[in-house]
C-alpha cells in the first residue's frame, strides 16, 4: 500500500500490478501519474501529469473512485485515463463517483 505521498517524478510516479494506492498526491510528474492493472487507487489528488492520470496496463480492471483529477468534468477526466475505451485489450477503469474538490 502506497499512502500519504507526494510524488514529483522524472517519468511514471507510481506503476503496480497489485495493491492499493491511497491517500496520496500525485502531480507534476513527467510520466503518468499511476499505472497499473488489478490496483485500487482511492482517495488521492492526481492531476497535472504529462502523461495519463491513469493508466490501466493489462486486461485487469482498476478501482479509481473517490479520486481528485483536478477537474469535476467527466470528459476531460474520461481523456486522462487510458483504459478499455482506448484500447480495446485493457482492463476498464472505475472512477465515478469523483471528489468534488481538492482537499
Amino acid at each position: 500500500m502506497l499512502d500519504n505521498s507526494v510524488l514529483y517524478n522524472q517519468g511514471t510516479a507510481v506503476s503496480l500490478e497489485a495493491g492499493v494506492v491511497e491517500g496520496n498526491t500525485i502531480v507534476g510528474n513527467t510520466g503518468n501519474g499511476v499505472e497499473g492493472s488489478g490496483i485500487e487507487v482511492h482517495y488521492n489528488h492526481i492531476f497535472d501529469n504529462s502523461g495519463y492520470e491513469l493508466e490501466v496496463s493489462k486486461n485487469i480492471n482498476v478501482a479509481a473512485t473517490e479520486n481528485w483529477w483536478g477537474t469535476t468534468n467527466m470528459s476531460t477526466i474520461h481523456q486522462e485515463v487510458y483504459d478499455n475505451d482506448h484500447y480495446a485489450y485493457l482492463g476498464l477503469a472505475s472512477f465515478e463517483p469523483i471528489l468534488p474538490c481538492y482537499s
